[in-house]
């Protein structure tokens, strides 16, 4: 019985190893996403490009500028080139940097979730497997006395 746990806390640890590496990747995920948007932004004077083809003009806000012709815009495809109509006044733009920043979040959040909870678990298995130790220790320590 002792065996069991043994080999299900290892069989836990491997888990929780498995976590960390995917929160690390998760989280370099978010990083390569914030790279890229700083990268474009940083090329097209501190604004975010965001491609519309159906503005005939160039519009500018504080922290962004529309444009129509993709000449007009250095590193064109990590501009914010998606985009969802939610309905006809409002749309929303996102780029390729904003997914991989969005999804790397996303999964960080889930990843340390995960990981908080399966230490716990792996806490409590790891104090049985130290009751059981102690307990037989004693019972080896009484059987010598005897």
């Amino acid at each position: 019985m002792n065996d069991k746990r043994i080999i299900q806390f290892l069989l836990k640890r491997e888990r929780l190893f498995k976590l960390t590496f995917y929160l690390l990747l998760f989280f370099s995920l978010l990083l390569f996403g914030a790279v890229l948007n700083l990268t474009v932004t940083s090329f097209n004077d501190n604004k975010m490009p965001v491609y519309d083809e159906y503005i005939d003009y160039h519009y500018e806000t504080p922290t962004h500028f529309y444009y129509s012709n993709k000449s007009e815009v250095t590193y064109y495809i990590l501009s914010d080139i998606f985009k969802i109509n939610f309905n006809k006044r409002y749309s929303y733009y996102f780029s390729i940097g904003d997914i991989l920043l969005y999804f790397g979040l996303f999964s960080v959040f889930i990843t340390a979730i995960l990981l908080i909870f399966k230490t716990n678990s792996i806490r409590k298995e790891f104090s049985k497997i130290e009751e059981l130790k102690i307990k037989e220790y004693t019972k080896k320590v009484k059987w010598k006395k005897q």
